[in-house]
């Protein structure tokens, strides 16, 4: 108010409101920065940090762009550009960007982290896996972790006792877990320890090792240790290197018998389980999700039953895709789609298609063999740059056009499939006489 032309506390109040969540107020603001101060690269960045946040990524490239040319040695500018670069499936690009940030900045986890995915969606498996240890020095942790036993690096482990214990996210849990086979093939004697959700289903699909859960693995001895998002970079060095089933994890018998009883109030159709989103919702990553509303056109094709597979609170979005496609879609409160994982993957194994945003969701229908279609921002690197998963090939992808900002394309070829799978399914069943 006192000094209304003053570019700097523009840029400040941007920032402030951006934090607030009040983005679009934040990019008026980092815009008026600009009008009064052309030459401002920080304007300019936090602008194509605000567009990107909202989805629109042409015009975050264009934001960025403008930044790199005001100030071409700062090497935050060239990581943005980079990453956004990935998001637009431009890899040559990106990686292009992100090696000149390299090249000012040698030796920043941030940036070897974000390199480490650009390689490895592009498909050159060996420099991404090399690259990929900096997702521990960008958390400042080691791999160690306090372990007595030295770090595997590839060494024979023929007739070695060898810990694996799980780290990231539950999706990526499940899919490093499919390397465990190979561990065994190399003559390993394994003890996996994995999230307490999931022992009793590897401890089903890996009969041949001990499953624990993490932090119960007792004294050892062991010969060694290793995190499971190491176990691709040592073992999968190619694209040849993945020979996965077409599932591995296989729910408990009382669980299928459960939900085969439960089932059966659903009716006739083609049994379709739906997740739409991650529950973790900030303003950054709602961009990765289609809205409920979004799915509209797919809760609308008939023939379908569709089943609830969202994990945490969601009745109000329910309600309103209910009632505005005219459908049931159905659920029961009893259970607990987060926690009781055995009871998902019973429920999982009578479905006939899960369809479902990146997230745990998808790695366990596909764990568990159910065919799955992710409805995906084309941002899931670990597909290597295929429309299928190397790891999963029961988990195929719907991509949303890099350059769209909305879901409507990728929604309408959702649509077009499912209403061909449904007309297969009918002559199926009728073929049957049922």
């Amino acid at each position: 108010e006192l000094k209304p032309q003053a570019a700097d506390a523009w840029v400040n109040l941007g920032i402030c409101r951006e934090r607030l969540g009040e983005l679009d107020r934040a990019l008026a603001c980092y815009r008026e920065a600009g009008r009064l101060e052309p030459g401002s690269a920080i304007a300019r960045f936090n602008a194509g940090n605000v567009l990107r946040t909202l989805g629109d990524l042409v015009a975050a490239r264009a934001a960025f762009g403008g930044a790199a040319e005001l100030a071409p040695d700062a090497p935050e500018v060239w990581l943005n550009v980079g990453n956004l670069e990935r998001e637009l499936g431009r890899l040559d690009d990106a990686i292009a960007s992100l090696k000149r940030a390299e090249a000012l900045r040698p030796d920043w986890p941030e940036l070897r982290w974000n390199l480490a995915l650009a390689y490895l969606a592009s498909g050159q498996l060996e420099r991404g896996w090399d690259a990929y240890d900096a997702r521990w020095l960008r958390a400042g942790l080691s791999m160690q972790r306090g372990f007595p036993w030295p770090l595997w690096n590839g060494e024979s482990v023929a007739g070695k006792r060898l810990l694996v214990w799980r780290e990231q996210g539950l999706g990526d849990e499940i899919l490093f877990a499919t390397c465990i086979p190979d561990l065994v093939a190399l003559g390993a004697d394994v003890c996996l320890a994995v999230d307490n959700r999931l022992v009793g289903l590897y401890r089903r699909a890996l009969p041949e090792i001990r499953v624990v859960e993490d932090g119960c693995w007792g004294d050892g001895p062991f010969d060694a240790h290793v995190p499971l998002g190491n176990l691709p970079g040592l073992l999968r060095r190619s694209r040849g290197d993945f020979r996965a089933r077409w599932s591995y994890l296989v729910p408990a018998r009382d669980q299928v018998a459960l939900w085969a009883d439960r089932l059966k109030a659903v009716g006739p159709g083609l049994r379709v389980g739906i997740c739409w989103r991650s529950s973790l919702r900030t303003a950054d990553r709602r961009r990765y999700y289609a809205e409920l509303q979004e799915w509209q056109p797919i809760l609308s094709v008939p023939g379908v039953a569709f089943v609830n597979l969202q994990y945490d609170e969601c009745e109000a979005e329910l309600a309103g895709a209910e009632a505005a496609a005219g459908i049931r879609i159905h659920r029961w409160p009893q259970a607990d789609l987060r926690n009781d994982l055995e009871g998902v993957a019973g429920l999982l194994w009578h479905l006939d298609l899960v369809i479902t945003a990146p997230t745990a969701v998808s790695s366990l229908a596909g764990a568990v063999g159910t065919e799955t279609w992710q409805l995906d921002p084309g941002t899931d690197w670990t597909v290597f740059g295929e429309d299928r998963s190397p790891w999963l090939p029961a988990t195929r992808l719907f991509r949303r056009g890099a350059e769209e900002t909305n879901w409507g394309a990728a929604v309408a070829a959702v649509v077009a499939e499912l209403t061909h799978r449904v007309a297969d399914f009918g002559a199926d069943f009728m073929n049957r006489g049922e």
